[in-house]
């Protein structure tokens, strides 16, 4: 009599490869965690300049006019940094043997002996190409958002000295 296995196919990965996979995913949360919460800060000093400017007898000087529009710009500039961060980047093209290809192709695709640790080795590498991108991208964003503020308060304080 002869049984036939009902294991799973599973292919074994080296412990680098699994740390790897591991780490890049965490990476890639952190910056959208990152990204969102910025995303909250920056209306704020939005709306801490239109606060400090909504009144009718104000008569700004040129100088805070300008501050005020520059750091209003460096804000929006770091805002559309930070929705690039945690769009989501499928792409076309997908490898055989990841979760991206699964969904497109069906679950058979995951079983599949293509799902060799060469080609999720190259997933994770494409993960972490990724991971490096969002993070440049929130450096930047993060570098607007403090010209900003320096911008905002500096308008502000000629402002009130004037």
């Amino acid at each position: 009599m002869t049984t036939a296995s009902t294991a799973p196919h599973t292919v074994d990965l080296p412990p680098r490869l699994v740390e790897a996979r591991a780490l890049v995913y965490t990476e890639l949360q952190r910056a959208d965690a990152k990204a969102s919460g910025l995303l909250t800060i920056a209306p704020l000093a939005v709306a801490a300049a239109a606060l400090a400017v909504d009144t009718d007898d104000v008569d700004l000087p040129a100088v805070s006019i300008v501050g005020l529009w520059a750091a209003g710009l460096l804000l929006a500039g770091a805002v559309v940094l930070l929705l690039d961060v945690i769009r989501p980047r499928l792409g076309r093209q997908s490898q055989p043997g990841t979760w991206l290809h699964a969904a497109r192709h069906g679950a058979d695709t995951l079983l599949d002996s293509a799902s060799t640790a060469e080609v999720i080795a190259e997933d994770v590498a494409a993960l972490a190409r990724s991971a490096v991108r969002k993070h440049h991208r929130l450096r930047v964003a993060v570098w607007l958002v403090i010209a900003a503020v320096v911008a905002l308060a500096a308008s502000l304080a000629v402002a009130a000295a004037h």
